[in-house]
């Protein structure tokens, strides 16, 4: 049996060194609520929403999130593991370090939002929609981004490792000190993209187009 929450408020709390197992939350509201070094695992949360709160060492590990919303929230440290569904919109939010990996049927939606450092493993872009977002450091391990649209995207300092980005446009994106590091990025297109001080170490290059773009102190080690 599940422990059950529906239409539930939960407003201005401290929850501190919780452990949350096999619980349901139902069109479930936390406002201006402070979760730190909380561990959620197998819980499902339909239509919830973490309004202006703040997480500090939280995990949700095999959690499924159906509809759910962090909106105005500042994720200081956390991760998302293992979810068997990870339909979430993040908007107006700012997050510090984030770890995504190992999630099952993924609809992501980034809005309005700042990522310090997010690590994203075995990840697929295609379920990401980014609007108005800006990433420093951004880790991406053995992900898929083919025909992906980076247009304008600021991506500086990130880290893209062993994936297959082939195709993908990255025009006008600011790519200043970022890493590509056995990478696919054939017919990708950096046109007039911020490249200072980036890195393209052991990737296919193969038909990338570079017009206009900003290589000053770039490195191109081992790419063909």
């Amino acid at each position: 049996q599940k422990c059950i929450f529906e239409h539930n408020r939960f407003i201005e709390m401290d929850w501190w060194s919780c452990h949350v197992d096999t619980v349901v939350f139902a069109d479930v509201r936390w406002s201006e609520t402070t979760l730190k070094e909380c561990v959620f695992t197998s819980c499902r949360f339909v239509n919830c929403i973490f309004d202006r709160s703040t997480f500090k060492a939280h995990q949700f590990v095999e959690c499924a999130f159906e509809a759910c919303v962090f909106s105005q929230c500042h994720y200081l440290e956390g991760a998302l593991a293992n979810s068997p569904m990870l339909d979430l919109k993040i908007e107006a939010s700012r997050v510090e370090k984030l770890v995504m990996s190992g999630n099952q049927q993924v609809s992501l939606q980034f809005k309005d939002s700042t990522f310090t450092h997010l690590v994203l493993t075995d990840f697929d872009f295609k379920y990401l929609t980014l609007e108005n977002t800006a990433f420093t450091n951004l880790i991406a391990l053995e992900c898929s981004a083919r025909g992906y649209r980076f247009q304008g995207a600021q991506l500086v300092q990130s880290q893209f490792t062993d994936s297959d980005m082939a195709g993908s446009d990255f025009s006008h994106a600011n790519l200043s000190q970022a890493c590509f590091k056995g990478c696919d990025l054939q017919e990708c297109r950096f046109d007039r993209a911020e490249m200072r001080q980036a890195l393209m170490i052991d990737a296919n290059g193969a038909q990338a187009a570079f017009a206009g773009a900003q290589l000053e102190g770039a490195i191109l080690s081992g790419t063909t």
